[in-house]
């Protein structure tokens, strides 16, 4: 026992180096020193000392694959070394023989380690985690994972993971990953390859024999609660390392017993599905544009959706603000000669409130579905709409967003994440070259630049807060819609060109500076909570940094 532990603890502690980390990830980890992702053998040793009353028992199926016998050694020193001592392993005979001669070694020195099929069927363990031979778990892994099934009782639990070669002495690899979301886990796997579930779930129909992303939808759609814990407690041997890989077939599956009309296809140039929802009937979706004194860019904007449009039932609603500009009358009198197009003007004599002109705005339609644009944007993708109605149509989804691209081509907005104060996601990053932005993503907030909505929802959270008159209001809206139980996605097949400001310009002068800090204050009291740590869209080890997509 002694010398499994000294044997993780130097390697551990060699891993604080962080050499080999790609950048992001090493950054990110010297930028939140204070953020431990390894315990210290301080925490290790108290660790060891606390003795829970209720405490779960983890059942470990270790899966044979051809590895050298120290590499299945090295995987149970790992067991062996956990500061959670409630746990049996149960090893699947190894076809090397000397590789089953380790086995039978270990089995005779700890009698938690049992020589089997590498199942546990007959386990009475609270917990079952599958493991494969070469890869391994960090000291406090069924620690930390014990703590977790205490406090909530999850029916499933991931966790971060890193890569290493050889042994863990020095990592490759860390991989952060977001809260657990269905259309990223639709989309590829974003739960990774340690799999830890309840003794029960492993028993249902379907699940005994289900691999890979089969066997995580099939686990994931029948658990009542997913925990996420953002430590990285698996190391996984890069030289059996893959990128997670989605199965088209095993999604189709899916979406026909949860009930959700669509096509998956399969991968193409990127490790993601594709899955193209099916609409339900031909719904309105009603337009609303506040404009002022803008022209030009209201005309690109609305002939880019009037001529690249392919879904045809639609309104657009122009709510006027006061404006002064000469010629506006007559480009407003050619517009509504399209009948699918009005111009409401909003009371004059009253400050910019960009909440109030949309809830103004949405009064004055009639669709089942409101999508709000700003008047700098251009449509680019000629299926926006339908993109987006795929996901305003489903009963779990609030509030979908759009992929907006600056005029040079890079991101815009991919997306609001929270931690701290609102930033944009993926702000100057190429749209096509990261996986991140190959597939929908739930998140925190998307902005009202291009923001789809049902009008029922709409109604149900009281709308745009008017106390927001500028900044925040869109954040402050999505954050009354996940209240309300409900899912905020991002999809990147909307693809629309945003000229940002363009109207208003940017908070520079003292005025609009002081106007913004004092959005940003009640944004604060607001949700004190959900800007520090709620984030479903980010990891908190990246909080604050580039790296969190």
């Amino acid at each position: 026992m002694k010398t499994a532990v000294s044997i993780w603890l130097r390697q551990l502690a060699s891993a604080f180096i962080l050499d080999g980390v790609p950048g992001a990830c090493r950054e990110a980890c010297r930028w939140r020193h204070n953020r431990r992702l390894f315990a210290s053998p301080r925490e290790l040793a108290r660790q060891r000392r606390q003795k829970f009353a209720d405490s779960p028992r983890f059942a470990v199926e270790l899966a044979w694959r051809t590895v050298a016998p120290d590499a299945l050694a090295r995987t149970l020193d790992s067991l062996l070394a956990q500061t959670h001592a409630n746990w049996e392993a149960h090893v699947a005979r190894p076809t090397d023989a000397a590789a089953a001669a380790v086995a039978q070694d270990y089995a005779r020195r700890d009698a938690r380690i049992r020589g089997a099929d590498g199942t546990a069927a007959e386990t009475i363990a609270d917990y079952v985690a599958r493991l494969d031979a070469g890869d391994l778990l960090a000291p406090e892994a069924l620690f930390e994972l014990a703590v977790v099934c205490r406090a909530a009782r999850p029916d499933v639990l991931f966790t971060d993971e890193a890569e290493f070669t050889g042994c863990p002495a020095r990592i490759g690899r860390i991989r952060f990953k977001r809260n657990y979301a269905p259309d990223e886990l639709r989309a590829g796997d974003g739960i990774g390859q340690l799999l830890v579930a309840r003794r029960d779930l492993w028993n249902r129909p379907g699940i005994a024999g289900a691999t890979g992303h089969d066997l995580r939808l099939r686990l994931c759609e029948q658990a009542r609660r997913i925990d996420h814990v953002p430590l990285p407690l698996f190391f996984q041997n890069a030289d059996f390392a893959a990128a997670p890989a989605a199965d088209a077939a095993a999604v189709q599956a899916h979406l026909e017993r949860v009930g959700l009309a669509g096509r998956a296809e399969p991968p193409s140039d990127a490790p993601f599905c594709r899955i193209r929802y099916a609409l339900r009937g031909n719904p309105t979706i009603s337009l609303v544009i506040p404009n002022r004194d803008s022209q030009p860019l209201l005309e690109t904007c609305i002939a880019s959706i009037q001529r690249r449009s392919t879904y045809p039932n639609f309104e657009i609603v122009v709510v006027e603000n006061g404006s002064t500009a000469p010629g506006l009358a007559a480009c407003y009198a050619r517009l509504v000669r399209d009948s699918r197009i009005r111009v409401v003007e909003y009371p004059r004599g009253r400050p910019f409130n960009f909440s109030a002109l949309c809830n103004f705005g949405a009064r004055q339609t009639s669709g089942e579905h409101l999508l709000f644009l700003n008047n700098d944007v251009e449509v680019l993708a000629p299926n926006w709409l339908e993109e987006m109605l795929a996901f305003s149509q489903r009963a779990d989804v609030g509030a979908c967003g759009a992929l907006l691209l600056q005029p040079d081509g890079a991101i815009q907005h991919a997306g609001i994440l929270l931690d701290g104060l609102p930033r944009h996601r993926g702000r100057g990053r190429v749209p096509h070259d990261d996986g991140a932005f190959r597939h929908p993503h739930e998140l925190a907030a998307v902005t009202f630049a291009c923001c789809l909505t049902r009008r029922a929802v709409f109604e149900q959270v009281g709308g745009l807060d008017e106390d927001f008159p500028v900044a925040y209001n869109d954040v402050d809206y999505c954050l009354k819609v996940r209240r309300a139980g409900l899912r905020i996605v991002w999809t990147p097949h909307a693809e629309l060109r945003h000229r940002e400001s363009a109207t208003r310009g940017r908070d520079l002068t003292p005025a609009k500076f002081l106007r913004s800090v004092a959005e940003a204050r009640r944004l604060r009291r607001k949700w004190p909570a959900e800007l520090n740590g709620t984030d479903p869209g980010a990891n908190p080890h990246l909080f604050g940094h580039p790296a969190a997509i």
